[in-house]
């Protein structure tokens, strides 16, 4: 059990939502896409290993939101490695994505391995009310999640046969294209919205 890996299939196999629980609140994608694989390998409860890793995600990222803006204080006052990475990711972010746009800004980003919290801590810093943070996460993280499980049933279902049943697969991939609509209905519904405040 040196590495991190087989640290995180151990307690994975030991204590299923506990696990992916504490280890979505600390690791994100590392141990959801774990818990996920063997989700669908071992039938485990798909509802059970889904919730445990939303709350985990969920309850991580409000944190690391409330506590933004001290850690950015503190970490600038020391020109530490991630107020450095903050201010490069927050270049990035004001040239890919107008400030009035957050929710673009999470779900872009969110997707983006290693960049979660310190998005966290740029929307930390621009003062978005606790009630559209929650509309923002709570859509953010389901479609973050759903990508992710699909991605696990993909990988344990065998994509290198997908010729064989690629009629089962045609439902997730309508899935996929819907949950991109709507979320581009919503987000123009939601930049609209922003800029009538």
């Amino acid at each position: 059990m040196g590495n991190l890996e087989d640290t995180i299939l151990y307690w994975l196999t030991l204590y299923k939502v506990p696990t992916t629980f504490v280890g979505s609140f600390f690791f994100g994608e590392t141990v959801i896409l774990t818990a996920a694989v063997l989700t669908f390998k071992l039938g485990w409860s798909i509802t059970a290993i889904c919730a445990a890793a939303f709350l985990g995600t969920i309850t991580s990222d409000f944190i690391w939101y409330g506590l933004g803006k001290k850690i950015l204080k503190r970490s600038e006052a020391r020109n530490s490695g991630l107020y450095i990475k903050y201010k490069k990711h927050f270049d990035t972010v004001n040239r890919m994505v107008p400030s009035k746009r957050p929710f673009m800004v999470l779900l872009y980003f969110k997707f983006l391995y290693g960049t979660r919290i310190v998005t966290l801590l740029y929307l930390s810093m621009h003062k978005i009310s606790l009630k559209k943070l929650v509309i923002f996460e709570t859509i953010g993280t389901a479609l973050w999640l759903t990508t992710l499980m699909i991605i696990a049933f993909l990988s344990t279902a065998g994509v290198y046969s997908a010729i064989r049943t690629f009629h089962e697969y045609t439902l997730i991939l309508t899935a996929i294209v819907v949950a991109l609509i709507i979320t581009k209905i919503f987000s123009v519904w939601i930049t609209k919205r922003t800029e009538k405040e």
